[in-house]
């Protein structure tokens, strides 16, 4: 029989809202100086904290939020990317979700502890009101589309989703809409599958310098560079943490911090994740599983 967690709720909720004061006291002292290791190991520390004992709990969402912003923390470390404001803006964001999980969790509104189906409805409401935010916040109009919202899905893998998705909303609205456009939201089921499309007619991706920064971090080699047009190689260098850069928020509809938390989403449920061009726009297509056991916390 499962063990019945809820009875370490009260000491999970205080020991991460303890990590997550610390996580913003932090984050303050590193905005002064983005290359002190001292601050950027106490981030770790703090995120690992939190990642662990999300995991015990098997608040999926929380474990997430948690490893995405660890790995940012620990390329910076190593040097694989280097802070910036569009960087430091992006924690803030995610720090900033992990403090509604855990407010969610103490309204015994969050579902992770249990299994179960429910449809797309209640998310797609969250996605609304989220994308029409965002555009009043930005100064554009955006015709925000969704059909599939009846589908059903296992409730674990939805609340796993919710921040990959979260991500390329808020980026092509930010980064793809110029001042006005369409972003579609389009879920199917397929045969032992779940197809989840986003997709935006915005300005879509600059490959010339995508590339070619690809080539200067060494993510790619010269025969790489030379086929701009090999999805393999696109995406290869849009999953990559090392292209989250300021100049990075002119080349695609979305950031490399975001398009990480994607990566890492697609591989811990087994799904998949391709990037279409379009013209003009972007559009994501992932394929996950229907079963639930995939995305719990391990």
């Amino acid at each position: 029989m499962p063990t019945d967690l809820s009875q370490f709720k009260d000491s999970f909720v205080a020991e991460v809202e303890v990590n997550i004061q610390r996580l913003n006291e932090n984050m303050l002292e590193l905005e002064k100086d983005l290359t002190n290791h001292d601050i950027l190991h106490n981030l770790m520390r703090f995120l690992h904290n939190i990642k662990g004992s999300s995991s015990m709990m098997q608040f999926s969402e929380m474990e997430f939020f948690s490893h995405v912003l660890e790995s940012i923390i620990i390329d910076a470390i190593k040097g694989q990317i280097s802070l910036n404001a569009e960087i430091i803006r992006d924690i803030y964001d995610s720090i900033d979700l992990l403090s509604a999980s855990i407010q969610q969790i103490k309204e015994d509104k969050s579902s992770d502890l249990h299994g179960g189906v429910d449809d797309m409805n209640l998310l797609c409401v969250r996605f609304s009101k989220m994308v029409c935010d965002i555009a009043l916040k930005e100064g554009k109009t955006v015709d925000f589309q969704m059909e599939g919202c009846e589908i059903e899905m296992d409730f674990c893998m939805m609340n796993r989703m919710t921040v990959p998705l979260i991500h390329i909303l808020r980026n092509a609205i930010t980064h793809g809409i110029r001042k006005e456009g369409i972003i579609k939201l389009t879920v199917r089921r397929e045969e032992n599958s779940t197809i989840v499309t986003i997709e935006d007619n915005g300005a879509g991706l600059d490959l010339k310098k995508l590339f070619n920064k690809g080539l200067s971090e060494g993510i790619i080699c010269e025969d790489e560079a030379k086929n701009e047009e090999d999805p393999i190689v696109i995406e290869k260098l849009l999953f990559d943490p090392r292209i989250s850069t300021c100049d990075e928020v002119s080349m695609i509809s979305g950031r490399g911090v975001g398009l990480n938390a994607v990566k890492y989403f697609v591989e811990t449920v087994n799904g998949t994740v391709r990037v279409e061009r379009l013209k003009p726009g972007t559009r994501f297509v992932f394929e996950l599983p229907l079963e639930s056991g995939v995305c719990l916390g391990s």
